[in-house]
Parts: C-alpha cells; sequence; structure tokens
C-alpha cells in the first residue's frame, strides 16, 4: 500500500469516533429486549392465556439457562397436539 493511501485510511479512521463497551451493550441490549417484547406480544396473540403463559415462562428459563432446546420443545409439543386435534 503507498503510504499516501495509508495515510488517507488513518485520517478516515481517526474521524470515526471509537465505540466503547458499553455503548455496544446498550444498543444490543435494546435490540434485544425490544425483540423479546414483540416475540412476547406475538406469543399472546396466537396462543390460548394457559399456553402463552407457559411458553413466556419457558422463553425466560431457556434465556437464564442458556438453553434454547427448552423453548422449542414447548413449541414443538403444542404443533403435535394441534396435529393430533385436527387429525380427530
Amino acid at each position: 500500500m503507498s503510504k499516501k493511501f495509508r495515510s488517507l485510511l488513518d485520517e478516515l479512521d481517526s474521524m470515526i469516533p471509537e465505540r466503547d463497551k458499553y455503548t455496544v451493550l446498550e444498543s444490543r441490549a435494546s435490540h434485544f429486549i425490544q425483540s423479546g417484547i414483540n416475540l412476547i406480544k406475538l406469543i399472546e396473540e396466537n396462543f390460548s392465556s394457559t399456553e402463552a403463559d407457559e411458553l413466556t415462562r419457558r422463553l425466560f428459563n431457556s434465556l437464564r439457562g442458556r438453553d434454547p432446546k427448552k423453548f422449542t420443545r414447548k413449541i414443538k409439543q403444542l404443533k403435535e397436539s394441534q396435529e393430533r386435534d385436527n387429525d380427530k
């Protein structure tokens, strides 16, 4: 790389403010929380109150335990139950 081009890149790089870990964390957390709120609304709109409560509880437990399978297992159970009911 030529010296002139490199100095231009250095100058451009110095103009961009450096993002600190707190800004990144705040931004990602904000998006994550809003997505979670949207997901809970979707669950409440599409499932009975009993099913919605169970799915919401499993969602929080999945996050706490860092295990997405806890949530997806319940989704599969509900789907299979609905398919059995439709076959009757």
